[in-house]
């Protein structure tokens, strides 16, 4: 019911129909299966495809790599990436009290990997075209809890009102793993 809610699909939202709908594929599967045969053959039958239902749930999920394996890639050591390494960078040069403002997509690695705080409550640019007055929300929340650091993906241009916000507040302090990072200067 949420999802059909939302009015919108997206790969994800198909892995959490995926137990439900294994468990009633499996389950209508053995009463067809049972309606046409009662013989001992149609119980094997049965329980035969209702394992194989429930193998297939349970092998799909450890081991499908669009969606878990990105998460490992962050937690494991010997495989990390250029977030992970940017989110290190960020614990290294920000205190754990410190705002930080990102733009760009998926950036939620970072947060949560640099354990710093978002001071806005869109911490993300597609909140901001999609729901109304969020610009505006954002933009207050901005001037009334300034970040520490900004950061910009490099291949991503940000909004003219962002380049005014960083043009009159932060200094370039460097670029890493494909991000520019602005300072906030003290006045």
């Amino acid at each position: 019911f949420v999802y059909n809610a939302q009015g919108s699909y997206y790969p994800h939202h198909f892995k959490g129909f995926l137990p439900s709908f294994s468990v009633a594929f499996g389950i209508g599967v053995a009463y067809f299966i049972g309606r046409l045969s009662s013989r001992w053959e149609a119980v094997q039958e049965r329980l035969a495809v209702i394992a194989l239902v429930i193998s297939l749930l349970i092998f799909y999920i450890p081991f499908e790599n669009t969606y878990y394996y990105q998460l490992l890639r962050f937690v494991k050591k010997g495989h990390n990436t250029s977030d992970f390494e940017l989110a290190q960078l960020v614990k290294d040069i920000t205190a754990p009290s410190d705002f930080i403002y990102m733009w760009g997509d998926h950036l939620g690695v970072v947060y949560y990997f640099s354990g710093r705080r978002v001071p806005t409550r869109y911490y993300n640019k597609y909140f901001l075209d999609k729901r109304p007055n969020a610009l505006e929300e954002t933009q207050q929340q901005l001037g009334s809890r300034p970040p520490e650091i900004v950061i910009v993906h490099i291949d991503l241009e940000p909004p003219t009102w962002l380049l005014e916000y960083i043009a009159e507040r932060y200094t370039f302090e460097q670029s890493a793993y494909r991000h520019n990072i602005y300072r906030r200067v003290n006045l």
